[in-house]
């Protein structure tokens, strides 16, 4: 075999098992004192918002974990995935009037799981959640999460009319 054959072959190889670039992951973590940036996500580089890991990082059916108390801004969920907060004071805030905190815009087979989080309308925000999409329970869920200075708690429209429902869990 030529030299030539010999290092074309190699790069093939290579180029066949080499990850893509842009592979996304199934758990990764965003801190207060994090930055949205290309590489970030690991404990030891957590990303800064819910919705650059969500848009850049992680997986359908992932895990994104809040290592410390901060707000990690308002975030639109488009597939399977848990958001987990317990014990750190992790919160999402929508400061901009009319608008959403979580909008849940899933597939009705995407489980979307929301735990440990303080959803925060700051007073001028529509909703807390909004439920576009996402399947039934079991795949929709909320735990250990608080929702406080909004118009509604809860909303889930269907066909644009909008349902507002209370939950014991709802503070």
């Amino acid at each position: 075999m030529s030299k030539t054959s010999q290092t074309i072959a190699a790069l093939v190889a290579f180029t066949l098992n080499a990850a893509p670039a842009n592979a996304l992951v199934n758990r990764a973590w965003v801190s207060g004192h994090g930055t949205d940036a290309a590489g970030c996500g690991a404990p030891t580089n957590p990303c800064r918002s819910f919705q650059y890991v969500h848009d850049n990082i992680i997986a359908g059916g992932g895990e994104i974990d809040a290592l410390d108390g901060a707000d990690y801004g308002a975030i639109t969920i488009t597939k399977a995935l848990s958001i987990v907060g317990d014990g750190t004071l992790a919160a999402v805030e929508q400061p901009n009037a009319g608008q959403n905190a979580i909008t849940i815009n899933a597939s009705l087979t995407d489980a979307v799981h929301l735990r440990g989080l303080t959803i925060d309308g700051l007073g001028v925000a529509t909703n807390g959640i909004v439920f576009d999409g996402g399947g039934p329970p079991p795949h929709r869920e909320l735990c250990n999460t608080t929702l406080r200075q909004r118009r509604r708690s809860l909303a889930v429209a269907r066909r644009k009319q909008v349902h507002d429902h209370q939950h014991d869990f709802v503070r």
